[in-house]
């Protein structure tokens, strides 16, 4: 039976993190497998399995634990640090997952003392603690229905969190706000995140017809990570020639075109593929519109999109699948 209210079901889904609902459709039992991407990226937050090999009757049930969820305003800040270069952030995400409420709070931070505890609080309540690697990066992921990487949530959690709220993690602090980032888009870059930002650029050259294009996105992941993507392709340039890829200056990476002069690269924090390669330690902390992007001759200015293109929601993504 279908919600009285689909729009309203949809922008629950939105809040949460996860999408809109489908509309019943009949599938090939086959088509199971094509729900196997999905799962990956929303079924930890829905207790789901996420194995690759997904079956009919699992996509049945993934179906079911969208249409009756709903959830509540999810709250983000950013961490800065007045006397140090460390940043963070931190996401608290409440809602409920076929009538069972679930409360998930998760901190990360970079740039801290290396092998460091530090205690994170949330509104004056010291609720864990991070500890830092040998590059100073830490995370903490708390939840009332932990799976094996998450920590229970502690008796002291408070039980009821507004905007406003502080979260400390040593000297690192921010305030917690309703997130103003597009959470919906699902299956592209920026899917399932927070605190988004997008910027692209059109790479043109005048003394040849080669052209390219650029996108950057930025944004927090449900488990409080940042996660960042830089792609650049190009197409009509030399052929089998590598071209420096450099943002405002500094290089960052290569494209090596192929014998038709088309290549591309796809940096990430997070590399999931073989085609994707790790962001350099070089990599600009921040980046704005107005940025200077370069391959080779060619050459682009960021620019916030003039229009969506990333908030197709969860009917996109299976589309794709």
């Amino acid at each position: 039976m279908q919600p009285k209210n689909p729009r309203k079901k949809s922008s629950s889904f939105r809040r949460l993190g996860l999408c809109e609902q489908l509309e019943n459709r009949d599938m090939l039992s086959g088509h199971g497998l094509a729900f196997g991407p999905a799962l990956q990226q929303f079924g930890p937050y829905l207790g789901l399995s996420t194995s690759a090999q997904v079956s009919a009757p699992t996509v049945t049930s993934a179906m079911t634990h969208l249409t009756s969820s709903t959830a509540q305003t999810v709250l983000t800040t950013q961490l800065t640090d007045a006397s140090g270069t460390a940043t963070g952030s931190a996401t608290y995400s409440p809602g409920t997952v076929d009538g069972t409420t679930t409360t998930r709070f998760a901190v990360s931070i970079s740039g801290a003392a290396a092998d460091t505890t530090f205690d994170v609080s949330l509104a004056g309540t010291v609720v864990g603690q991070i500890t830092t690697d040998a590059n100073g990066a830490g995370k903490l992921v708390l939840s009332s229905n932990p799976s094996s990487s998450e920590q229970a949530l502690p008796s002291n959690f408070p039980t009821s969190i507004a905007a406003g709220a502080a979260v400390t993690v040593g000297t690192l602090s921010g305030s917690l706000a309703t997130s103003t980032g597009m959470q919906g888009g699902c299956g592209g870059e920026g899917g399932g995140l927070s605190d988004v930002t997008r910027l692209t650029a059109q790479l043109t050259e005048t003394s040849s017809t080669a052209t390219g294009s650029v996108s950057y996105s930025t944004g927090t992941s449900t488990d409080g990570t940042t996660v960042t993507k830089f792609k650049v392709t190009v197409a009509g340039a030399a052929a089998s020639t590598t071209l420096d890829v450099a943002i405002d200056g500094t290089v960052v990476g290569q494209v090596t075109t192929d014998t038709n002069g088309a290549g591309s690269l796809t940096l990430s924090s997070d590399p999931k593929t073989s085609n994707e390669q790790a962001l350099p330690s070089n990599f600009p902390t921040t980046l704005a519109a107005g940025s200077t992007v370069t391959v080779g001759t060619l050459s682009g200015t960021l620019a916030t999109p003039t229009a969506s293109s990333s908030s197709h929601g969860f009917r996109s993504f299976f589309r794709r699948h």
